[in-house]
């Protein structure tokens, strides 16, 4: 890059997610004017604003649309500005789907090393964004892509990448964060199947187990996610029911059929998982989990089947007009699991 010689640029300008480390104050690269998505200035620039978002629906005859397009690409916040992706929304326009644009642009391979390189409660604190809650994070704006990136620096790459956006600025240093919208929602539900439980062939036998009300195949399927997983989750000795984590998490990865309501109100209770089928003619399922207190798995399992009836766990999928509902009572003995139905 050669800048300082060239007498024909008045300016450059370099973007990316992360800044560039320096090497030093006799570098080629130094006296530099950086501006993070934490910036007021240009931050009107960085993305399309909602009347540019609206006038381009409009234009194309879809403006109908704009709420269902605001839900998927919306959600970024650049300074004081709330804007969309724009590469999303050519493609919106373009094919006139929802759908995940913008996350499949890149490898995102630094990510993926950085969460294969976590522990459990990282994986808890994803889960918690996925389901629509915040988080409070530290960040340094110095994060470069020259130095050495750790686990530590993981809310910080994600923040500058465009995986988490801004809701509140709580301090010079701390932040409240979000997951900005649907489409990213997405890539992290498919990503607890890609890096937790290693094999997505998981997910499609998953899917055609729900659908045949294969139960043995079912609990076979879950208890190879445990086996492949569990270390991710069991670092956290306060967790009451680990297994609840780590499951949900798997079933997000089905999002497009089953949606997944963990640790639901519902009848007299909150039941550790309820499936509802995106399809009203397929069966939905309620699971009701348990850790092993005794040896007698099997009795174990039959008083969390039990549980569900008890408690009427059954009213939210009733009310959804589901007519065949499956109970599941699940009993883990450390990587072991037996149910009862």
């Amino acid at each position: 890059m050669y800048l300082k010689t060239n007498s024909n640029l008045k300016m450059g300008v370099l973007t990316g997610a992360i800044r560039v480390a320096q090497a030093g104050i006799f570098s080629d690269l130094n006296n530099i004017e950086t501006h993070t998505i934490l910036d007021e200035a240009y931050d009107e620039y960085f993305g399309l604003l909602e009347n540019e978002v609206e006038n381009a629906l409009i234009e194309y005859k879809v403006e109908d649309k704009l709420e269902d397009v605001k839900s998927w690409y919306d959600g970024y916040k650049f300074g004081n500005m709330e804007v969309y992706n724009p590469w999303s929304i050519l493609k919106y326009i373009k094919y006139k789907k929802l759908d995940a644009y913008w996350i499949n642009t890149s490898g995102n391979a630094l990510i993926k090393e950085l969460l294969l390189l976590s522990d459990g409660t990282v994986f808890e604190d994803l889960d918690d964004l996925v389901r629509g809650q915040e988080k409070i994070i530290y960040v340094n704006e110095n994060i470069a892509l020259g130095n050495d990136l750790d686990p530590n620096r993981l809310w910080e790459l994600m923040l500058f990448s465009g995986y988490l956006t801004v809701k509140e600025k709580i301090n010079n240093e701390s932040y409240l964060i979000k997951i900005p919208n649907k489409e990213i929602q997405s890539f992290f539900k498919g990503l607890f199947a890609e890096i937790v439980f290693k094999e997505k062939s998981n997910i499609t036998s998953m899917k055609a187990a729900l659908e045949s009300k294969d139960i043995n195949t079912i609990v076979r399927i879950l208890e190879k996610v445990v086996l492949n997983a569990m270390s991710f989750y069991d670092t956290n000795k306060k967790l009451e029911n680990p297994y609840q984590t780590l499951l949900a998490g798997f079933f997000y990865a089905l999002d497009a059929y089953y949606e997944m309501k963990p640790n639901s109100e519902t009848g007299y209770g909150r039941a550790d998982i309820v499936l509802i089928p995106r399809n009203r003619k397929w069966s939905g399922y309620i699971f009701e989990l348990k850790r092993a207190k005794t040896q007698n798995l099997e009795k174990e399992a039959s008083k969390a089947l039990e549980q569900i009836e008890k408690k009427k766990y059954d009213t939210l999928l009733i009310n959804e007009g589901i007519k065949d509902i499956i109970k599941i009572g699940l009993v883990f003995d450390g990587k072991k699991a037996v149910a009862y139905y």
